[in-house]
């Protein structure tokens, strides 16, 4: 994936003449919500996507800031961002923003990236950001690139839609974004990461533990149960879908879990249901279940 600096010349869109940002939401913060929907609002459309399932749209006080779209249950990033991004460009949007509920992203990121897909000269179709956060995604001899996107931060201009598919909402949630990446490089049509401003984002909730073979403290990510299922049922489908295309970083990337799972183990929360959730999302995913974990299984994790 190449990098940009941002730095070339390119005229920035018009406010709210080709670029929608989409947030697909589960039960979020409301005030979060609506600052990202104050500062993404001077770019363009906000279309906010109510995945929560809830009889009550929580989200109707920032009806004034964003389009709402309610979906009618619990279906999934996959299908919400679906929904969004069809809203979208059903309004005219050329070019759409996805992202989380949790993230933030610059100014500078935005226009940079905004104008680079919309810039009928270039032929850049996805942009993603080369930072999460302050800091560089991923530093190679120098050349600041991001590894694998996720989909929070995405620029992309909705003729890529038409190329590759949409999202795919069979997975429900995680590695969605890979998929879509995947898809696109196969397309010929890999993302560009731009290393101008950030996207905020919490990947998790972070835990530490100390290691017995020299004493150094060792951090890791955890996540729930019913997320650990997903990822490792969601790896598998990964390497069934895409087969060589994806074999070595799908591997590698079902390892990097492994040893996420065994530092959980070691130290963490709920240790039971978190081994529990990957041997069940591992048969899952071997078996090519879909969709939302089953209420049967979700019920054996918890015990």
């Amino acid at each position: 994936m190449s990098a940009l600096d941002g730095t070339a010349p390119v005229e920035p869109p018009q406010p709210g003449s080709v670029f929608a940002t989409v947030i697909p939401c589960f039960r979020p913060s409301v005030a979060e919500l609506e600052q990202a929907c104050m500062r993404m609002k001077e770019f363009g459309l906000v279309v906010l996507v109510d995945d929560s399932g809830d009889e009550v749209n929580a989200l109707d006080t920032l009806g004034s800031v964003a389009e709402i779209v309610v979906m009618p249950s619990n279906s999934g990033i996959g299908a919400a961002l679906n929904a969004g991004v069809s809203r979208a460009i059903g309004l005219g949007a050329q070019v759409v923003m996805t992202l989380d509920q949790d993230s933030l992203p610059d100014s500078a990121y935005v226009a940079a990236a905004v104008a680079l897909v919309a810039d009928p000269g270039r032929d850049y179709p996805v942009v993603v950001p080369a930072r999460i956060g302050p800091g560089p995604e991923a530093v190679d001899g120098g050349q600041l690139q991001a590894r694998w996107p996720i989909q929070s931060g995405m620029v992309i201009a909705a003729s890529a839609f038409a190329e590759v598919g949409s999202f795919d909402e069979s997975m429900f949630i995680d590695s969605i974004d890979v998929d879509f990446v995947i898809r696109l490089r196969a397309a010929g049509r890999a993302p560009v990461a731009l290393d101008t401003g950030y996207v905020s984002h919490r990947l998790g909730t972070v835990g530490s533990l100390r290691s017995p073979v020299g004493g150094r403290t060792l951090q890791y990510t955890w996540h729930s149960p019913t997320r650990r299922y997903y990822i490792f049922r969601n790896r598998v489908r990964l390497l069934q879908k895409h087969g060589a295309r994806y074999l070595m970083p799908g591997v590698a990337g079902l390892a990097r879990e492994v040893r996420s799972l065994c530092a959980c183990l070691a130290g963490g929360p709920e240790r039971r249901p978190s081994l529990s959730a990957a041997v069940r999302g591992l048969w899952d995913g071997l078996t090519r279940v879909e969709g939302r974990i089953p209420e049967q299984h979700l019920a054996a994790i918890d015990k």
